[in-house]
């Protein structure tokens, strides 16, 4: 919430309010401050409909992959499995178009394999892309590289990969969009 709040004071000063928070999706790094900043705003949170029962408390994901080695998959054994639970905020994301609620211009996609609701968001226009955690821009599988920030494009971290084919198939499908900025998941923000 700390480094989201200089923005919304900002916001409130030229007198706009934001419409909604819309998550890629709902994994504990991506929801943060989703709850407060929804409940602040009086706004709806939106997710894909498959990633309604994680962010309501009615499910937790899929078990990360044991088979997994490494600092971070040592390391994730320790991470909370329980969410900050989103109920009074959260919506399904319309899926009867592929366009952006309240974002002009961008659609989304659903990119499964690192979480099975995930979205990523893309702008023809300028072709942006917001490829969520189908894709980092740090190396996740090393705790160092992610401590330095450490640019690298690369896999989410590997022990929340719950489906590899999933996976190889959505970063497949961003990279056919042929985008000319892309922004990824890190470990860092």
């Amino acid at each position: 919430m700390d480094a989201v709040e200089p923005l919304a004071r900002m916001l409130a000063e030229d007198g706009l309010k934001p419409v909604a928070v819309v998550l890629t999706h709902g994994h504990l790094d991506h929801v943060g401050s989703a709850k407060e900043l929804a409940l602040r705003w009086q706004v709806p949170v939106l997710v894909h409909p498959l990633e309604l029962p994680y962010v309501t408390g009615q499910a937790q994901y899929p078990p990360r992959d044991p088979t997994v080695g490494g600092s971070l998959a040592f390391m994730a054994r320790f991470f909370p499995k329980d969410l900050p639970n989103l109920r009074e905020a959260a919506q399904a994301i319309p899926t009867d178009d592929d366009s952006v609620p309240y974002l002009p211009g961008w659609r989304w996609l659903h990119v499964p394999g690192h979480a099975p609701g995930q979205l990523a968001f893309f702008r023809e226009s300028d072709k942006t892309l917001i490829g969520a955690d189908a894709f980092a821009t740090c190396h996740h599988d090393s705790v160092p590289a992610i401590l330095l920030a450490l640019p690298k494009i690369s896999r989410a971290g590997t022990p929340f990969n719950y489906d590899w084919q999933a996976s190889r198939d959505s970063v497949r499908r961003l990279a056919d969009l042929a985008p000319g900025a892309v922004l990824g998941g890190t470990m860092l923000g």
